[in-house]
């Protein structure tokens, strides 16, 4: 089962996941492909494998993504199929931080098992205040793009408002829970 988590910049998509995969040693995180630059703490394979643009777009002339996009001006995203692949054969849950045109294109795909989850916040006020405090360096841009994805968020299986992580980390693991059930 691949679990597609998106929503805006500075909801704590990646302290969620965190939780749940510090829980479940049997799930992982499936890295995306990038061309952005690496933030501290952040290393190849985790949580992304970070390429120039020039390698990225020949893996993707080859056909190599699921999915790809250019979420922010000169910034790509893409899954790899070997890099799915490979993660698939050894666990049975994947979860994947991804942008809303990212999730319609892999949701759309038969041949995966997709769950989709929109992490948001309770308004534009924490959210800019998040962003803040992060350090977060273009937040007028930041809080333009959210405007497009909570514009997406009834295209999700799964919304959950984070306003306290531990609850939200709860509930995103119930979700997943859930949803192993259902397919057994």
């Amino acid at each position: 089962m691949l679990v597609l988590i998106s929503g805006v910049s500075g909801a704590g998509k990646t302290t969620l996941i965190r939780q749940v995969l510090k829980k479940h040693k049997d799930y992982a995180y499936l890295p995306s492909y990038t061309t952005r630059k690496k933030r501290a703490g952040e290393v190849d394979g985790n949580p992304y494998y970070f390429v120039s643009e020039e390698e990225f777009q020949k893996e993707q002339q080859k056909g190599m993504f699921l999915e790809w996009c250019e979420v922010h001006k000169g910034i790509f995203y893409g899954t790899h199929k070997k890099v799915y692949e490979t993660y698939a054969q050894r666990y049975p849950v994947l979860i994947t931080d991804i942008d809303v045109v990212g999730m319609q294109a892999l949701k759309g795909q038969k041949e995966l098992d997709c769950v989709t989850v929109f992490i948001t916040v309770e308004n534009e006020q924490q959210l800019r205040e998040r962003l803040i405090k992060r350090g977060e360096k273009q937040i007028e841009q930041r809080l333009a793009r959210a405007s497009f994805e909570i514009e997406h968020m009834h295209l999700y299986d799964y919304v959950i408002v984070n306003t306290k992580i531990d609850v939200a980390g709860k509930e995103l693991e119930e979700i997943i829970k859930k949803e192993l059930q259902r397919r057994k």
